[in-house]
């Protein structure tokens, strides 16, 4: 079955295509590329594999925040303590 862009552009799904679909704005969500994306789903990937490519993307994460924290720490000194009191304007 060949894709055709509707003409609204839109793109319409089947019922039976949603799963997958999930799974892919899951992925992408996570940060996945389109490539790892395709290889979780096409190439039936054991969910070790799985849990590893996530354990590696938790720290690329973790390391791509470390690394801003402390380039804002250098530019900006010490770190402003956050009260709860400071929260501003909801009515009670």
């Amino acid at each position: 079955m060949r894709y055709e862009p509707p003409i609204d552009r839109y793109r319409y799904y089947a019922v039976g295509q949603l799963p997958r679909l999930n799974r892919i704005l899951a992925l992408k969500d996570l940060g996945f590329s389109l490539d790892q994306i395709a290889r979780v789903l096409d190439d039936g990937l054991p969910a070790a594999e799985i849990q590893g490519m996530l354990r590696l993307k938790r720290a690329d994460v973790q390391q791509v925040v470390a690394s801003e924290q402390a380039r804002l720490t250098m530019r900006s000194g010490p770190p402003i303590p956050h009260h709860k009191s400071t929260a501003i304007g909801l009515p009670r």
